[in-house]
């Protein structure tokens, strides 16, 4: 692909093909060779980038195409059509010396050109991915070449996974995807009307975008089977549809930029930006319908250098879709197609096989239960840097911070969490740090929130972990129980069970007191100082249990007590979570008060419950003793 009329390896061939690496440079620079900018607003229509031909074609500079030969075709008016002047037309023999006679052309002679210019009734391919054929007047289908100058009735098609886009006079683009059959056609002027251009899909997809004259002029149809639509531009002077015509008939209108007029069946609906009308087989235009915002591409980031061949790509799901579709491209504009995966479920995607080295461009579109696509997300990119294929798993770990019980047999069955306690996560994968999601109560959560605090109860806890090349480790699901409330104390008398709840203050910090001690001090009933009363106090780190040698009738908790040998005091301590897994601690004063014949006990016994994650209280009961 050159763009000068000199032949072999002159100087002249040497500057242009020294002009166009030149070009080829800045184009890379232009279609963004590194990382995407950012995605507009949800919603939005994705920034239109320019493909290589409109970027070629801006200068006015001239380049090499393909061009087949139609009835009364000579090589000067081939020239004017593409040049504008047919004094060149020498410079076009020379790129065909086999010709014998300019003036006598054959019809299906394929021969190059030059051009600077597209006339109003042609259009140029300007990009070609993978399988594209097309047929040219008087030729059969066969294979495109890139640069093909198309006119008035020649047709394109492209196979599975595969994608062309053809430019045109006004500098409008149509990107026709996968599996599609486009014809063109030119209806020349009459009754006033200038020339129209039609753009006839038998079958697929075609976007058509861009600054399009003809399309301000109300010049271009789009016809669908039965269907027909006049894209317009809007005032910004832009247009941006997509027409597509499935398998089973019918027809989808979706307008990104400008507005259009659907008709069918005698009926029209009008389409401004923003909304769609999906036409079943033999009826009028479905009404206008608004078009899904874009998703926002999530993983891999933008400009991501990815170690491993089958990495997953994930996207926000957007409300009201009923399934997606994913562009794998060569390119920003994905005019040039690598892959294309329609009727994903989920708002995530894995090659089932290895995409080799190398950079790729992707978007996703949200699709409406009606087959409307909605606002395709802008491209970003990545690299493969290996094609080596990662097969191991990466680690999670859970970790626990703070107060807390572990599952433990016979004892708790789930975690315990107490007030301070936090959850962690350690993943761990050998092509570096993996990405980390993770749910709380079966829904995707922030880390900061997973983390905690949580409300006061049970709850269920997971994380999954993706490496580069979208393996997926797990952490598996656990319960666990937020405990933030400190044991109950309960107390009564031994033989006559409980007598009620105590109330609760702030936990006093007591020593740990032995499991069983006694106190020696005068029997405060008795006048002979030789008379004891030994107090015994037992404890069972749920239970104190307060017993008198003698008998000692008692004021405890505003209540009056009979206490002997044989019949103690008790406080308990419960706990609705940890049940046992809890201590008491204790502190007893006592004080003998009064003359030699009146004297009395005066007395203070102080409470600490604590559970196992350091949920705490406490309480003081003064008691006294009566005769």
């Amino acid at each position: 692909m050159t763009g000068s009329s000199s032949t072999g390896n002159s100087p002249r061939r040497a500057s242009r093909v020294l002009l166009l690496l030149l070009v080829e440079a800045a184009l890379g620079a232009a279609l963004g060779a590194g990382p995407a900018a950012a995605q507009p607003p949800a919603g939005q229509p994705p920034r239109s980038q320019p493909s290589p031909a409109q970027l070629l074609l801006q200068d006015n500079t001239t380049f090499e195409g393909w061009y087949v030969v139609r009835a009364g075709d000579t090589l000067r008016a081939i020239t004017q059509r593409y040049l504008g002047s047919e004094e060149r037309w020498e410079e076009n023999w020379r790129l065909n010396s086999w010709i014998p006679d300019p003036d006598r052309l054959k019809p299906g002679q394929r021969i190059r050109v030059l051009f600077r210019r597209l006339p109003e009734d042609g259009a140029l391919l300007a990009q070609i991915s993978n399988v594209v054929e097309g047929q040219q007047l008087p030729l059969p289908w066969e294979s495109s070449r890139l640069f093909d100058l198309l006119r008035s009735r020649d047709g394109l098609r492209t196979q599975k996974r595969s994608s062309a886009s053809l430019l045109f006079a006004d500098r409008s683009e149509l990107k026709v995807t996968e599996e599609s059959l486009v014809f063109l056609e030119q209806i020349p002027a009459q009754e006033g009307r200038g020339s129209r251009d039609v753009i006839d899909i038998e079958v697929g997809q075609a976007d058509l975008e861009g600054r399009s004259v003809k399309a301000a002029r109300g010049d271009i149809e789009i016809v669908l089977g039965e269907v027909r639509a006049q894209p317009r531009t809007d005032l910004s002077g832009k247009v941006h549809t997509r027409a597509r015509r499935p398998d089973r008939g019918g027809a989808q209108m979706m307008v990104y930029e400008g507005q259009s007029e659907v008709s069918a069946g005698g009926a029209k609906v009008a389409l401004a930006r923003g909304t769609g009308s999906a036409t079943e087989e033999g009826k009028p235009p479905g009404p206008a319908e608004k078009l899904l915002d874009a998703p926002r591409l999530e993983e891999p980031a933008a400009g991501a250098e990815l170690a491993r061949p089958r990495p997953e790509l994930r996207w926000s799901p957007v409300a009201g879709a009923s399934s997606y579709t994913l562009e794998l491209c060569r390119d920003a504009a994905c005019a040039q197609l690598a892959d294309r995966i329609s009727g994903l479920a989920a708002a995530s995607w894995r090659p089932p096989v290895g995409l080799g080295r190398g950079t790729f461009h992707w978007r996703a579109t949200a699709v409406a239960p009606s087959g409307l696509d909605g606002y395709p997300a802008e491209t970003i990119s990545f690299t493969i840097t290996s094609d080596q294929e990662d097969a191991v798993l990466p680690t999670v770990r859970l970790q626990v911070d703070g107060p807390h019980l572990a599952p433990r047999y016979g004892l708790n069955s789930d975690y315990i969490l107490g007030r301070e306690a936090r959850l962690g996560v350690v993943a761990l994968d050998e092509s570096g740090p993996p990405r980390v999601v993770c749910e709380l109560d079966g829904k995707p959560v922030e880390e900061a929130a997973w983390r905690g605090p949580w409300t006061p109860g049970r709850h269920q806890a997971g994380c999954q972990a993706y490496d580069a090349a979208g393996n997926r480790g797990e952490l598996a699901t656990f319960q666990f129980v937020y405990d933030v409330e400190p044991p109950t104390l309960v107390w009564g008398v031994e033989g006559e069970g409980p007598r009620g709840s105590l109330p609760l203050g702030a936990a006093p910090d007591l020593p740990r007191q032995p499991a069983r001690r006694e106190i020696e001090t005068d029997d405060p009933h008795s006048i002979w100082f030789w008379r004891r009363q030994t107090f015994v106090i037992e404890d069972d780190t749920r239970q104190v249990v307060l017993r008198p040698s003698r008998p000692l009738k008692l004021v405890f908790a505003g209540q009056e007590v009979q206490l002997d040998a044989g019949k103690g005091l008790w406080i308990l301590g419960d706990d609705a979570v940890c049940r046992s897994l809890m201590e008491l601690d204790y502190q007893l004063e006592l004080e003998i008060r009064g003359g030699v014949f009146r004297k009395h006990f005066a007395g203070r016994l102080l409470i600490e419950a604590k559970d196992w994650v350091d949920n705490a209280s406490g309480v003081e009961l003064p008691f006294e003793s009566r005769r």
